[in-house]
């Protein structure tokens, strides 16, 4: 793994959404892109990546939500573009690809393809197995308000999570056996929340 690229990567990111990021993104901001980087390389660990895929994995996160410096909407194809015109002179066209290729993995909807993508994929929601979870689903909540000057009532935002968490899935198998376990939890916490709205 090469740590001048990783070092060159988060100096540059951090600088990137400390300068460009709208404040109003109390969600998606740095704390959220650290938090992913940190998920991503435990996730590595665990699921025996090689150093290069662990690089890759780790290039992906720190950039997976600089996109959100230009647009909010389809702000993964931006972080894309971010990422291949900075690492361009320091690695491959195929390594590029396949960071990229993570990167998009992030789009809502989304099913990774192999094991780096589910390990993006699943790093961007580790915020699931945080004891502050329903302080982060407030923080978004704020952050949507503010974008789309949308706004919900406790129960429909507590609906809205329910049917969320219930059709979420995880892909690697770590997640998925910590998942079996938090997604009642989770949604037991949410429906007593819900229940206090009626």
């Amino acid at each position: 793994m090469s740590l001048s690229v990783l070092l060159q990567t988060e100096q540059f990111v951090r600088a990137l959404l400390e300068r460009s990021l709208d404040k109003h993104l109390y969600y998606h901001n740095i704390s959220h892109t650290v938090e992913v980087v940190r998920f991503a390389a435990e996730l590595a660990r665990q699921e025996s990546l090689s150093p290069e895929e662990t690089e890759i994995v780790l290039l992906a996160a720190w950039f997976h939500d600089t996109g959100f410096t230009v647009s909010y909407i389809d702000h993964e194809r931006e972080s894309t573009r971010i990422a291949s015109q900075f690492l361009s002179p320091w690695i491959g066209a195929d390594q590029i690809s396949q960071i990229t290729d993570c990167i998009m993995v992030t789009c809502k909807g989304s099913i990774p393809a192999n094991t780096l993508q589910s390990i993006m994929h699943d790093a961007d929601y580790g915020h699931f197995f945080k004891p502050d979870y329903f302080a982060h689903m407030e923080n978004l909540r704020e952050e949507v308000a503010m974008v789309f000057k949308q706004s919900f009532t406790n129960q429909e935002w507590y609906e809205m999570n329910s049917r969320f968490l219930s059709n979420h899935h995880f892909y690697t198998t770590v997640c998925q056996r910590r998942w079996a376990i938090q997604k009642n939890k989770l949604l037991a916490e949410n429906a007593q929340m819900l229940r206090l709205q009626r």
